[in-house]
């Protein structure tokens, strides 16, 4: 087995295992060679053992083999191994670790067998600490092993109660992730794990608005993703100033002289851009990219949504300049992408697979694909690097930019601690003495208006608090439930290990015990055997004995 890794031969290894045997003693050796090569920090041999265990579960005998033999329990211990490590401060940004998960990824997508793993890929989903494009890849994997399941497997896993726990997390998740693309997947895997008739009262659990619990129970599975942009769009815009991602419609979008349309879809009423906080990208689809590439990405908006796009802007891109003709203008940056989309035929299920990340991209999350419950795929396009001086431009303000300068400035919320004018300042009229008798009408006016001022300044404090407790609970309930989940799946993983030792055991005292029966078999017959030729030499001689007897009393 060593050899054959330290060559990266999968195939040589797959002769080996077959040779050895499958069995649980061959898995263990194969196991402490995994778990001795997590601890190091190259992981080459533990992605040759997934190919080669990739290989081996394409036979269904074999497969199930090693699942009787104690599969399940063992890569469970290795992708908890590569969770630890991606959570480390260590390890967590190396390329070979990251390889190492999408390798993993790939193996559940081809052994769909061990939906345990279904668990620990919502955790990836949900950790914050992961790589965000890992975090995204999880979730995509987790919906694909679902919908390449059966009608009947589905309603079991639905009926899991550690699944249905964790939906309350992924429905938190989806307000606060701050990309739309996670969001998107979220909010599918929801709609995967719950029954549409038990929806609403399911939704009515997660969130703590009607108005949100409406939006989602509207998602029809039919127009999923149409359905899904209405209801993500509409939960984002409802967190106001705490959302974390910005959607604005685009009036025109061109890579270079390359003019981009978006989706043919006559359910999609705008040409939507998504400006991700978390992710730190602008993403938006696309009608066919035909391997479009170019350096210079540019977007048009209309201006009524010009200080919203500055803000937006600055939160994806830290900082935001103008240049001289008035354009909002992104400044580059290696950490800094944008996403775009495009779509083609949906593959079938046998073909449905989420291609690998390359580590060698910038930005490997725009290097996938993936299957949407309606029928349709999302196909990226290959990223090229972000431009010096990659531009926002709203339409109206390229045209007229001058019209802008004369638009007042939208006024700015009073600080705390600034003075507030008297009543004398505020209706002093211009020119008249000190004695002039002031109008009833403009200090009734004034009035109202200080007492608006002071109404708008307590409830928007007021929302301010109550948004960040809500937050501050929401993420506390996550950690507890993550942590639960974790303690719960160690323990599963520990009766596995159970389970199997004690399998095994009652295995070979089962072979034992046959093999004792046979002796006692043989033991039995040889003494029946000999009892009759005892009896029958008994017989004989007594035969003579009285033949013998006659002869004398004859006589």
């Amino acid at each position: 087995m060593e050899e054959c890794l330290i060559r990266r031969s999968s195939s040589d290894l797959v002769s080996v295992l077959h040779y050895e045997g499958l069995t649980s003693f061959t898995l263990t050796r194969l196991d402490r060679l995994v778990t001795k090569d997590l601890c190091g920090s190259g992981f080459s041999r533990v992605v040759v053992v997934l190919k080669s265990l990739e290989i081996l579960s394409e036979n269904k005998d074999d497969l199930q083999q090693l699942l009787d033999n104690g599969l399940t329990a063992k890569v469970v211990s290795w992708f908890e191994a590569v969770h630890n490590l991606l959570t480390s401060d260590i390890q967590n940004s190396s390329s070979p670790l990251l390889t190492l998960a999408e390798e993993f990824y790939d193996y559940f997508l081809s052994v769909t067998q061990l939906s345990v793993v279904l668990l620990q890929l919502t955790r990836f989903a949900l950790e914050t600490e992961i790589h965000f494009p890992l975090r995204l890849e999880a979730i995509r994997t987790f919906n694909s092993i679902l919908e390449s399941l059966s009608r009947e497997q589905r309603k079991q896993i639905q009926k899991d109660p550690n699944l249905i726990q964790i939906l309350f997390q992924i429905a938190a998740s989806v307000l606060t992730v701050g990309d739309y693309e996670l969001q998107v997947s979220l909010s599918e895997a929801l709609c995967r794990l719950t029954p549409r008739k038990e929806r609403p009262a399911r939704a009515n659990q997660w969130f703590s608005s009607r108005d949100v619990t409406k939006a989602f129970c509207d998602i029809k599975d039919a127009d999923f993703e149409v359905d899904c942009r209405s209801f993500l769009n509409f939960v984002n815009n409802y967190q106001g100033d705490k959302r974390r991602v910005f959607t604005f419609p685009c009036r025109k979008a061109f890579l270079d002289s390359t003019e981009l349309f978006r989706p043919k879809d006559e359910k999609l009423d705008d040409f939507w851009i998504d400006f991700n906080v978390s992710s730190e990208c602008v993403s938006f689809f696309i009608d066919e990219p035909q391997q479009r590439k170019g350096h210079d990405v540019k977007l048009m908006f209309s201006c009524e949504h010009h200080r919203d796009l500055e803000e937006a802007a600055r939160r994806v891109f830290k900082t935001v300049g103008r240049t001289p003709d008035g354009l909002v203008q992104s400044p580059p940056s290696a950490n800094q992408s944008s996403r775009c989309y495009g779509r083609k035929k949906q593959q079938s299920k046998s073909q449905l697979k989420i291609l690998p990340l390359s580590s060698d991209d910038e930005d490997p999350t725009v290097v996938k694909e993936e299957g949407h419950p309606q029928g349709e795929e999302l196909q990226p396009e290959e990223e090229e690097p972000q431009p010096e001086g990659e531009e926002l431009h709203t339409e109206e303000e390229e045209l007229q930019p001058e019209e802008e300068e004369l638009q007042p400035e939208e006024e700015e919320p009073q600080p705390e601690g600034e003075e507030l004018h008297t009543e004398e300042e505020e209706l002093q009229p211009e020119g008249e003495g000190p004695m002039s008798q002031p109008d009833p009408d403009i200090i009734t006016a004034a009035i109202k208006a200080f007492r608006t001022q002071l109404e708008q300044h307590f409830t928007g404090g007021w929302k301010t608090v109550e948004s960040e407790v809500l937050l501050s609970l929401r993420e506390c309930q996550q950690h507890v439930s993550t942590l639960l989940t974790a303690v719960h799946q160690q323990r599963l993983a520990l009766l596995q290990g159970f389970e199997n030792s004690i399998t095994d055991h009652l295995k070979r005292l089962q072979e034992q015990s046959t093999s004792l029966n046979n002796m006692n078999t043989q033991i039995q017959s040889f003494l029946r055997s000999e009892m009759q030729k005892l009896g029958s030499f008994c017989d004989e001689l007594l035969q003579r004995l009285n033949s013998l007897e006659s002869g004398e009393s004859s006589q």
